[in-house]
């Protein structure tokens, strides 16, 4: 069966797409046929690129699509954001390091971390709005990642950059 949800996209043509806390992404087209894009919820979860089911995550949550159709989803328990093609081929835009490390610094691609980073949108000028453990981080498509608002720290302020506290935004 289609697992425990986690996360859901509709497209236009009502095709929706979800994510599992069995680390599956899948699509449900509006005629009911369900199919796995991506990962496996019949393995245990990991951290790996690749295409199809040979793609792991471990506990993909929220996702959105970037201007060109691919899929942007959140890895929760990886502490990544990775990309996902039309063909269901797996990258990692963000985060994760080599083994899904978690932390809290800015960089490109893998130098980047998040600490269970949990909902994205993508903003009007094409990049990610991603909400990670006490802050608001910013992704371009290019994977460089820069801390918003708040600074990885508990709490609950009014402030501009690193002054602003936060408590898990979603």
């Amino acid at each position: 069966g289609l697992g425990t949800p986690n996360g859901l996209f509709v497209l236009a043509d009502g095709t929706r797409l979800v994510s599992t806390t069995g680390h599956a992404l899948q699509m449900l087209a509006p005629s009911g046929f369900r199919s796995i894009l991506a990962g496996s919820h019949e393995t245990e979860q990991g951290f790996a690129d690749g295409k199809g089911a040979a793609a792991r995550f471990h506990c993909p949550s929220d996702m959105t699509m970037d201007p060109v159709g691919h899929m942007v989803v959140v890895d929760f328990s990886n502490h990544a954001l990775r990309r996902v093609s039309k063909a269901g081929e797996v990258s990692t835009l963000a985060g994760g390091g080599e083994d899904g490390e978690e932390g809290f610094a800015d960089g490109q691609g893998a130098a980047a971390r998040f600490c269970y980073p949990d909902c994205v949108v993508l903003a009007a000028n094409g990049e990610f709005i991603v909400s990670c453990r006490h802050a608001i981080r910013v992704v371009t498509p290019g994977g460089a990642v820069r801390t918003l608002a708040g600074s990885g720290e508990a709490g609950f302020a009014d402030g501009q950059g690193s002054a602003a506290r936060f408590n898990r935004p979603m």
